[in-house]
């Protein structure tokens, strides 16, 4: 998620999860977490993929102090309000 630091991205992951876990769903429905080499930099990293569910959950907690994140959650918003 463009601006934002892993920490502040594997926080609002772990936030969806427990949304998830809280609701009776199974987290991992939603959630699969995997490794990519990076032939650049000879490491590995995690990297997640998940629904448009889970993505929803993970931008709904996470921090609003980035500009891209605040227009998903406006975006967000607006959908909400337009199906009413």
């Amino acid at each position: 998620m463009a601006g934002l630091r892993p920490a502040e991205i594997n926080s609002a992951i772990n936030k969806a999860m427990k949304v998830c876990l809280l609701n009776g769903i199974d987290a991992a429905e939603h959630f699969r977490s995997f490794y990519v080499f990076d032939g650049n930099r000879g490491s590995t990293y995690c990297d997640w993929r998940m629904t448009k569910q889970g993505f929803t959950l993970v931008v709904m907690n996470a921090p609003v102090l980035h500009m891209s994140i605040a227009h998903w959650q406006w975006e967000m918003v607006d959908k909400v309000m337009s199906i009413q």
